[in-house]
């Protein structure tokens, strides 16, 4: 190789040498600029929470009660949804069968529809005693059921009590005692000897044995307890009368609607033995207390009964008009199979969109045949679920605040809560322990606590009782544990959340610590 070429050999190397390096101290400054700006710009976190829980909060950087570094939580990490809602992927909302309906104001004037019996009217009601003793000689009405007319027979009676009222009667006439005379007959009044029977003693001077008695009202017998030959006393109901002109239909309403029942509200009433017959009348009655069998509210309807084709025992139904009073509601409704009632808590289910729902808690008000009045709780247009609800309010249940979206109160609350929460933190603290005794029934664990310096307290051994959202199943004797400790309003102070740190044999010379498990915390 000559010089001519080993020179210019090296002129293209120091070329390239010095092109290198400007190349690469360009693409550092880039580089420098670029992450100086994306510092500028990157996101800065709100606080750091502890990996195992999230109610562990700092501002800065640091440890765990566990020792383990605290996680950053930014912004983009933050749900905008409030407690409780889920997410539920359309596939599965549709295998589901979830349908929905919507939070309405409506005018609703619906009937009362209610089952009512046939009864006597009881203001018409005779109920036929003896004044005497003595024996039924003859008896004029056969069976229970028979019509009788008024003044007919209904039986005859032979009383030795009016045998000798009917003699001293018969003495004060032979004395023509005028002051005997009207002492004899008023007795023979007062017990309830017949006028006629009376007449004709007066006229024939001859005791009758045997005194008839007749039908004091026109009507059919009931309650017919005597037969002849039968000893009676005036403690006796012989038989009753009851006419059936004008009936009762007594009503039983449901406890939730017996504010809406009000007296003269028009009542119309059909029988399954009389298809093509309708009657109607008013209430004419409301009692005072509830049937304490069947917890309903019993109602009276009176109805006139011309052609007797009412008769007592009938089953009919009964509906009531309450247009006069319901006519003014403008109501905010659901459809009944909307609301979920647990006994405790009334609640729907949220249609949110997007595959988003969320339990919430409301107040009921009227209740009717499809819908039922939310008073608090909801407003006009929200989507409820009304199929398949149960499903999606036991997941929503588990954290949910059951407050309304987008409500000013419901804000209010949650931040009242949160504040609550904070100053409820304030009075925790976490502490290693080792599980003595395990009293699950009780929900109570003896622990062997290290020093609790936040409160004062050295290193000892006591009962403490236990959230009930944390699993004592998992529990045992001996178990290394890391609790949270809170002071609460009972005695007792309580375990708020638990860490599992424990050992497990594996082999006669083998063992392993078991990673850390966050039993549960509440709620």
């Amino acid at each position: 190789m000559n010089t001519k070429t080993t020179f210019i050999s090296a002129l293209l190397g120091l070329l390239v040498g010095v092109l290198a390096t400007i190349l690469y101290f360009n693409v550092a400054k880039i580089q420098s600029n670029d992450q100086s700006g994306n510092s500028a710009h990157s996101p800065q976190p709100l606080y750091w929470v502890a990996p195992m829980d999230a109610n562990f909060k700092r501002d800065k950087p640091g440890k765990s009660p566990m020792g383990m570094d605290l996680v950053p939580v930014y912004a983009s990490n933050q749900q905008s949804d409030s407690p409780g809602t889920i997410s539920i992927n359309p596939h599965v909302i549709n295998n589901l069968g979830v349908r929905t309906g919507k939070a309405q104001i409506m005018s609703i004037s619906e009937p009362i529809t209610a089952l009512g019996f046939v009864e006597y009217n009881q203001d018409a009601m005779v109920h036929i005693h003896p004044r005497v003793e003595g024996w039924v000689e003859s008896l004029y009405v056969k069976a229970q059921g028979d019509y009788v007319e008024k003044g007919e027979p209904l039986y005859a009676l032979y009383s030795p009590e009016l045998v000798n009222a009917q003699e001293e009667y018969l003495l004060a006439l032979t004395r023509s005692n005028k002051s005997l005379v009207v002492a004899a007959k008023s007795r023979l009044s007062a017990l309830q000897m017949p006028i006629r029977a009376i007449n004709e003693l007066t006229k024939t001077r001859k005791i009758q044995q045997q005194v008839m008695f007749y039908a004091p009202q026109t009507g059919f017998i009931d309650n017919l307890n005597i037969r002849e030959g039968f000893f009676v006393t005036p403690s006796k109901t012989l038989m009753s009368i009851g006419a059936l002109d004008e009936v009762w239909v007594n009503t039983e309403v449901m406890a939730r609607q017996s504010n809406i029942v009000q007296l003269d509200m028009p009542v119309s009433i059909s029988l399954e033995y009389l298809p093509h017959e309708s009657f109607s009348g008013k209430i004419d009655y409301i009692y005072p207390t509830l049937n304490p069998s069947t917890r309903t509210l019993r109602a009276r309807v009176r109805v006139a009964n011309p052609n007797y084709l009412l008769k007592p025992n009938m089953y009919a139904k009964v509906t009531i008009d309450t247009t006069v009073y319901q006519a003014q509601n403008d109501l905010l409704v659901v459809p009944v199979q909307a609301v979920i009632r647990t006994g405790k808590q009334n609640r729907v289910v949220l249609a949110l969109g997007e595959g988003k729902f969320k339990s919430v808690e409301v107040t009921l008000g009227q209740v009717f045949s499809q819908y039922i009045e939310i008073t608090q709780g909801l407003e006009e247009f929200d989507e409820v679920v009304v199929s398949a609800q149960f499903l999606l309010d036991s997941q929503s249940s588990v954290n949910s605040d059951f407050m309304r979206l987008g409500s000013a109160q419901a804000q209010a609350d949650v931040i009242n809560k949160e504040m609550s929460m904070q100053m409820d933190m304030s009075q925790s603290v976490w502490t290693h322990a080792t599980i003595i005794e395990v009293m699950r029934d009780e929900r109570k664990l003896t622990l062997e606590h290290g020093e609790l310096s936040e409160w004062g307290m050295p290193s000892m051994t006591m009962d403490f009782m236990v959230v009930g959202n944390i699993d004592m199943s998992a529990l045992r004797e001996n178990m290394k544990v890391h609790v949270e400790i809170v002071k609460t309003d009972m005695p007792m102070f309580t375990v708020n959340a638990i860490h599992v740190m424990s050992e497990i044999k594996l082999g006669a010379d083998e063992e392993m610590l078991i990673p850390l498990d966050h039993l549960g915390h509440a709620q």
